[in-house]
């Protein structure tokens, strides 16, 4: 009975240590996991967070893209536009290249070959260039675009926000038109005579 005595402390004991070792182990089970719960939680805040940033930056990034096609499309407008400006010139000068102004007549547009006057659309216009038209053919030209190709030299060069009324007029053109204005009116019978010979 002794012996039997003996296994039953024996069996008791090793049952209440592994009772206690199986509760150790489950409270480090359970610290372990409450861990693992909250790494889980803050990955994925931050997770959340990675996400926010990338949705504004896509937002940005898809408004940045459609301001740059909006620029693009702009862009093709004005190149279409200065395309048939370029055509249109062409045609222009190819009609006046045969005329040759002498020095008696009055200063002409080399474009549409109207005489210049000193106001209104055969006003004189210098281009930044360096070459002069007439009021009418650089609207005629610029159109409704902000860019204006010279049909002389092909340059291209923009206009301001008020388009060709921002270029400088051809002052000394505009005083030749009027000095010969003035010969005209000085001595009608020259004018006479030679509306006469024509």
């Amino acid at each position: 009975m002794h012996l039997h005595n003996t296994k039953s402390k024996k069996s008791s004991i090793s049952l209440q240590k592994l009772i206690s070792e199986n509760r150790l182990l489950k409270k480090r089970n359970e610290k372990a996991l409450r861990k693992i719960e909250a790494i889980h939680t803050n990955s994925l805040e931050e997770l959340q967070k990675l996400m926010d940033v990338n949705d504004e930056k896509l937002i940005k990034t898809t408004m940045d893209l459609s301001l740059e096609k909006k620029k693009s499309r702009e862009l093709q407008v004005e190149f279409q536009n200065l395309k048939m400006s370029e055509e249109t010139l062409r045609d222009i000068v190819k009609k006046n290249s045969e005329r040759i102004q002498k020095p008696s007549e009055a200063p002409r547009c080399e474009i549409c070959d109207g005489e210049y006057a000193d106001d209104g659309e055969k006003l004189p216009i210098v281009l930044n260039c360096g070459h002069t038209l007439c009021l009418e053919c650089v609207y005629r030209i610029a159109g409704h675009s902000y860019y204006f190709c010279c049909p002389f030299d092909r340059r291209v060069f923009k206009l301001c926000k008020h388009g060709a009324k921002c270029l400088i007029k051809n002052y000394a053109l505009i005083q030749m038109v009027n000095r010969r204005c003035d010969d005209e009116n000085q001595n009608p019978n020259q004018m006479v005579t030679s509306c006469c010979e024509k």
